[in-house]
């Protein structure tokens, strides 16, 4: 699951790569010429860059914010999987900015935590992922980070998260800014949640710690038929608006590759 990101002429590539005892988060920066250097060193580890390079960590993510490289992924330590978040300081090393300690910024830490998604709208860099709840449901829980700390903005609840429904599971957030004609960005969540199928899901940050639905609000999502199971969505911005795409089956149950975009 690699990723790139083009940071002002600078090709960066982040993955998950087995070691032969687990999977490392490893992370190079192209030359502009025909090579890749290695740039993921913490203090004097030079395996990659997990909390823990004895566990394995998968899912990783790059993102530009307040002039800095941040890198986001999902780490096991022995209980739970953890979502860590690490700055790049610009001299091949790493620095956690998720606390530094045996677990990362989940709100159970005793709980599964997977698929971080980052964006930035504003002044902060906002983190959404996956993670199981005591009933073991899983809820899309989003935090926000100031360049000192970190901040819950659905509803930090210990039982839900930003699930139109909290009794069933979500999966695969997606975080996007959009820009509309007059400079004013929102963000949204785009992710799969359970009701029988799969739906495809979309919410709108109000600014302070809500979301509301721009999917219809109702027991259904976007899907073109809501009785069809639908695959992980992807997202992005496009001319100020909110694209969305997901695979749904037909009525032949042969998967199809379906778009919209908002207002939808």
């Amino acid at each position: 699951n690699p990723q790139l990101l083009d940071d002002n002429s600078s090709l960066y590539a982040i993955w998950s790569e087995n070691n032969g005892t687990a999977n490392q988060i490893r992370v190079k920066l192209f030359d502009n010429t025909t090579s890749w250097n290695l740039v993921d060193k913490i203090g004097d580890n030079t395996t990659g860059i997990n909390k823990d390079t004895s566990k394995n960590a998968i899912n990783p993510k790059l993102l530009n914010f307040n002039s800095g490289i941040y890198a986001a992924w999902s780490e096991d330590n022995g209980t739970a999987s953890q979502i860590r978040v690490a700055r790049y300081n610009s001299s091949s090393s790493w620095i956690f900015v998720d606390g530094n300690g045996s677990t990362g910024i989940n709100k159970a830490t005793d709980k599964n935590a997977t698929d971080p998604s980052m964006a930035v709208l504003s002044t902060k860099l906002y983190l959404a992922w996956s993670e199981t709840n005591a009933d073991n449901r899983t809820q899309i829980r989003v935090k926000s980070y100031d360049g000192s700390s970190w901040s819950f903005v659905d509803g930090d609840n210990s039982t839900k998260g930003i699930n139109k429904d909290y009794t069933q599971n979500a999966s695969y957030p997606q975080l996007v800014k959009v820009t509309d004609n007059s400079s004013s960005s929102k963000l949204y969540a785009v992710w799969l949640e359970e009701n029988g199928n799969t739906q495809v899901r979309v919410a709108e940050f109000n600014g302070t710690s809500s979301w509301i639905f721009k999917d219809g609000d109702s027991f259904d999502g976007l899907n073109l038929n809501t009785a069809k199971i639908s695959g992980k969505p992807s997202a992005t911005a496009y001319l100020n608006k909110l694209i969305v795409a997901w695979s749904e089956t037909n009525s032949l149950g042969v998967p199809q590759i379906r778009i919209a975009k908002s207002p939808f």
